[in-house]
């Protein structure tokens, strides 16, 4: 069976990296599927979070 907090620190950790490579676009992209595998509201939120970040620096940086 799949773990899903595992899946979320996948995804977490690799928007994280995706992110301080200032790929803002696939960083976003990242963290919306962090969000949706979080089982709790702090993880949840703060992935939404980080995710509304880097919509805004995508704009910023085209």
């Amino acid at each position: 069976m799949k773990n899903i907090e595992y899946d979320f620190q996948y995804y977490s950790q690799l928007a994280a990296r995706t992110e301080r490579s200032r790929e803002y676009g696939d960083a976003a992209t990242l963290w919306k599927a962090a969000a949706m595998l979080a089982t709790n509201l702090e993880n949840i939120e703060w992935a939404m979070h980080r995710k509304l970040f880097c919509v805004k620096m995508a704009q910023y940086s085209c």
